[in-house]
């Protein structure tokens, strides 16, 4: 439950990106995950990882898993990130 609002922030700041959203956006089947496709998902991998920020990488998708222990802080953290390697890759 402490998970799903950020669940939705995220859902929603990923939205804005130029990404192909793969996560269902309807309430009844939201979970903790948000996944998305990009071209250029290796390289974005790549860009959060240098900065610390870990999430999954496969087959040209990208997949975030939001737990209990995330903040709103950190799904900040994760959109600001996106938004910049999206725009360097």
């Amino acid at each position: 439950a402490h998970a799903r609002p950020l669940v939705r922030a995220c859902l929603e700041g990923v939205r804005g990106l130029p990404v192909e959203l793969l996560t269902p956006v309807d309430d009844e089947h939201l979970a903790g995950i948000v996944a998305f496709r990009h071209p250029k998902a290796e390289a974005i991998h790549r860009y959060l990882h240098e900065r610390n920020i870990h999430i999954m990488a496969h087959a040209g998708r990208l997949r975030v898993a939001i737990h209990g222990y995330n903040t709103a802080k950190d799904i900040e953290r994760l959109l600001s990130a996106l938004h910049e390697a999206i725009s360097h890759v």
